[in-house]
């Protein structure tokens, strides 16, 4: 390798730990030798793992008797470069060519689908169909009034990657130039009303633009967004974000996913119309992707906020995930806390374990409810100054903090303790 190479590969390290990475090493050929077989077969099941193995050569660091093989769960993993440069031909000679968002960006011999798509080649991107779908559906058949949901959804990819070219907004080499000119060629750049945005997965390690973690940079990458979609969609009136799944498609790390939901739960507060969905408590669950009766679920859930927010819809009773308001102590004592939601809540006492403070688990003894406060007894008083609710390194999809309306809590992370309840 020669001393360029060497200084580039220095700057890909920067905000990586060589120490971490050789001591975990360690432990791999550790754990294999005590296995004692002569070989150890695992498989995993996302492009974005076998993506990062091939780019860093992490194979080449296994011991002989540990072999990673690519599985069937994501096309990344089974397409190899012959079937992509097919494809590239075939959409290249005017076949259109439906593929996964993750597909786009393989690499072929001479180019990628998203390569050949900038140069004009009709190849359309299908993302979790189903959901938008069985939505579109609902809709049509309560409101009676025809309306269209338009994918821009691309898997695999960070929030920056969805950002407007300033210089050339319909630029075709973005994922936010290809919606826009289809969207303009359709004549409906005044007629969006809405955005649905299921995102993030791919924010919570440390795989940002700069090498940093993606929530530290998420919340402004989304304002951003939103700016751009204002300006080139005047009409929008409401976004729709989920709360994405803890650890969702096994991406995270040291906290990391937690710390990207606390910040998707509160892009409310930069926004007066924008409403968060929460993903917990989907059955069926995926986590990363989902069957089609979990897709259906969240069309379901979704549906009332459209509903309310387009066609005048009144309901009685929430229709949102609780969100919390505010966490404080109840007395001098600090043996209690009581934690505010914007409305009546469920408790059962299995849910004790998923509370940390300060990030210890173990501290919340019992709790109970009276409307829209739940109160967290202490197994002993605490001068702890954050409140955790669901560390995605242990919980449990059947133990969820929900709403009397049955919905699951949004999860929040290193949430201020107050010292008493704050002035109305």
């Amino acid at each position: 390798m020669s001393t360029p190479d060497v200084q580039a590969a220095f700057r890909e390290l920067k905000f990586r730990d060589p120490a971490r990475a050789r001591a975990m090493a360690d432990a791999i050929h550790r754990i294999a030798g005590e296995i004692g077989r002569p070989r150890v077969t695992l498989m995993h099941v996302c492009g974005s793992h076998e993506q990062a193995i091939a780019k860093y050569g992490l194979r080449a660091i296994l011991p002989p008797s540990l072999e990673v093989i690519m599985g069937p769960g994501c096309p990344v993993c089974v397409t190899d470069t012959r079937e992509v440069d097919q494809g590239v031909a075939l959409a290249r000679q005017g076949v259109h060519i439906a593929t996964y968002g993750d597909m786009l960006r393989v690499p072929g011999t001479v180019m990628s689908l998203a390569d050949a798509q900038a140069e004009g080649a009709k190849i359309h991107v299908v993302y979790s169909a189903d959901q938008a779908v069985d939505l579109a559906r609902r809709l049509v058949e309560r409101q009676r009034i025809p309306i269209c949901i338009i994918n821009g959804a691309v898997g695999g990819t960070r929030i920056d990657q969805h950002q407007r070219n300033a210089e050339n907004p319909e630029d075709p080499a973005t994922i936010y130039g290809r919606l826009l000119w289809r969207v303009k060629q359709a004549k409906l750049t005044h007629g969006i009303r809405g955005v649905l945005w299921h995102q993030g997965e791919n924010d919570q390690g440390a795989d940002g633009p700069t090498g940093g973690f993606g929530w530290e940079t998420y919340r402004q990458y989304f304002i951003d967004l939103a700016a751009a979609w204002k300006q080139d969609f005047p009409n929008i009136q409401h976004y729709y974000v989920f709360q994405i799944w803890p650890k969702s498609c096994s991406m995270g790390f040291d906290g990391s996913d937690n710390r990207l939901r606390e910040v998707q739960r509160n892009l409310p507060t930069a926004f007066s119309n924008l409403s968060i969905m929460s993903t917990l408590g989907i059955d069926p669950p995926g986590g990363c992707h989902y069957p089609a009766a979990g897709y259906a679920e969240f069309a379901r859930l979704i549906c009332p906020l459209v509903e309310r927010d387009n066609y005048g819809k009144v309901f009685n009773t929430p229709i949102t995930p609780p969100n919390l308001k505010w966490a404080y102590y109840t007395s001098g004592k600090k043996d209690e806390i009581a934690m505010e939601f914007d409305q009546p809540m469920k408790w059962d006492n299995a849910l004790a374990s998923q509370f940390y403070l300060d990030g210890e688990k173990g501290r919340v003894a019992s709790g109970s409810t009276s409307g829209n406060v739940v109160a967290l007894k202490l197994a002993s008083a605490s001068s702890a100054t954050k409140l955790t609710y669901l560390d995605s390194k242990s919980w449990s999809q059947s133990s969820l903090l929900r709403g009397d309306n049955g919905l699951a809590a949004l999860t929040f992370c290193e949430v201020r303790l107050l010292t008493s309840r704050p002035a109305p």
